[in-house]
Parts: structure tokens; C-alpha cells; sequence
């Protein structure tokens, strides 16, 4: 209890309820859009997984920096907010696969899947040309920040990656 204490420190009750409101908030509105235009089961549950394992991943990174840093500040929240985008756009790629092939007549989940690894790659890509390039001209507390933030994010798409494969192995 005393690791919470000593994190959460230098964080006001607005900064923290902006925090945990926003995580409430995705996980809802991501498992109702996925119910309402997927009409998948699990799309569902992997929107519902997705939406919890990001901000789980930048709890461990805040935690893995407070001990490697012993001083994290309330602007790590934008580690929050950036790993949740980058995730839910990740999210929001295989939901939409699934609407825009679902109908075809040779539905085949298997090229859904191939489809979003490629995307996840892609998109993982991105993220380490982005933060190599902003890593390299900044330094200090902003560049703990953006480096708490690229590697949450990676492990976040990679881990909504295998929560995929897992609930969408069996293509029935």
C-alpha cells in the first residue's frame, strides 16, 4: 500500500478521477460499440479485455518508473492517455475488419486476424520511429515520460495482438 502512496503523491483527487473516469468511460464505450455494429461476441470480449490490459500496462510502467525514477509526477497521466488512444485505434482496426468482412461470402476469420497483425506491426512501427525521434531531442522528466509511454503502448498492442489470436483461433 505504501508503493500507491508514495506514486500517487504528487497527484491531486481531480487528476485521479479524470483518470479513472476516462479508463471507465473507454471500457464502456468500447464494448457498446463493439455490441452495436460487430455483433460479435468476441468482439465484445476482446474490446472489453483490450480496454482493461492498457491501463493495467501503464499502472505496471508508472510503478516500474516510480522505482527506476523514485519520483513520478502527475504528468504521467499523459502516458494514460496516449497508451489508451494507441490502443483503442488498435482495437478499433480489428472491429472494423470484422464489420467490413463479415458479409462477404468467403468470410474467413483467419485474414481478419492476418489483417490486424499486419496493422499491430504497422502501427508498433510508427510508435518506435515517433518516440525514437522525439526521445532524441528531449531530455529530463519528458523524456522518461515519452519513453514510459512508447513502451506501454507496444506492450499494449502486442498484448491486445495475443488477446485476439486467443479469442479468434477457432474461426467459428
Amino acid at each position: 500500500m505504501n508503493i500507491f502512496a508514495t506514486v500517487l503523491e504528487n497527484w491531486t483527487r481531480y487528476e485521479l478521477l479524470i483518470v479513472l473516469s476516462s479508463a471507465i468511460l473507454l471500457t464502456v464505450i468500447g464494448v457498446l460499440s463493439a455490441y452495436l455494429f460487430v455483433k460479435d461476441k468476441r468482439a465484445v470480449w476482446f474490446s472489453g479485455i483490450s480496454s482493461k490490459t492498457s491501463p493495467l500496462i501503464v499502472v505496471l510502467i508508472i510503478f516500474l518508473a516510480n522505482l527506476l525514477l523514485s519520483s513520478v509526477s502527475e504528468t504521467y497521466s499523459f502516458v494514460f492517455m496516449l497508451t489508451t488512444t494507441l490502443s483503442a485505434i488498435n482495437v478499433m482496426t480489428l472491429n472494423n475488419y470484422l464489420v467490413k468482412n463479415r458479409n462477404k461470402k468467403n468470410f474467413d476469420i483467419d485474414f481478419v486476424t492476418r489483417e490486424h497483425f499486419s496493422d499491430s506491426i504497422k502501427l508498433i512501427a510508427l510508435i518506435l520511429l515517433f518516440f525514437t525521434i522525439l526521445i532524441s531531442f528531449t531530455s529530463g522528466e519528458i523524456r522518461n515520460i515519452l519513453i514510459a509511454s512508447g513502451i506501454s503502448s507496444i506492450l499494449s498492442i502486442v498484448i491486445n495482438h495475443l488477446v485476439s489470436r486467443i479469442l479468434f483461433k477457432d474461426g467459428k
